[in-house]
């Protein structure tokens, strides 16, 4: 199945890719690529594929919600991106977190339903807890 979205081609996008919903924030991001190359801007789904301290890596738009995400990583996905680090913005309910602040979750609870029930078919709990060593890099660097 090719991708109907993102309109670019396999080998175009990086096996790393960071994506955000805000398209702006993505030019803001892609800015900071050596060489960044727009490989899509259908539907507002910017995506620039450039590297970054050597490493290729390619940047991506998702808009919001669930559905918007499930379409974008699917299609990156199809085209060749595997590792993916989601960077965006989220509100805090402890008064020790200053805003501004850069928070790397290590797991995340959601409300049943939504997108898990349209891909599991029920009400299911699944964990969702990010890959240990990718996160560890993020920590890192």
């Amino acid at each position: 199945m090719s991708p109907v979205h993102i309109l670019a081609r396999k080998g175009e996008v990086a096996e790393r890719v960071m994506v955000a919903g805000d398209p702006g924030r993505v030019r803001a991001i892609s800015s900071v690529l050596e060489n960044p190359i727009l490989i899509n801007e259908n539907r507002s789904f910017l995506v620039y594929t450039g590297k970054y301290n050597g490493e290729r890596v390619t940047v991506a738009a998702h808009g919001i919600g669930g559905p918007s995400i499930a379409i974008v990583l699917e299609e990156l996905i199809q085209l060749g991106g595997r590792t993916f680090i989601r960077y965006g913005t989220a509100g805090a309910l402890a008064k020790e977190i200053e805003l501004g602040s850069y928070i790397v979750p290590v797991s995340a609870s959601y409300n049943l339903g939504g997108i898990f029930r349209q891909y599991v078919g029920e009400d299911v709990a699944l964990s969702a807890v990010p890959d240990f060593a990718s996160t560890s890099h993020v920590v890192e660097d």
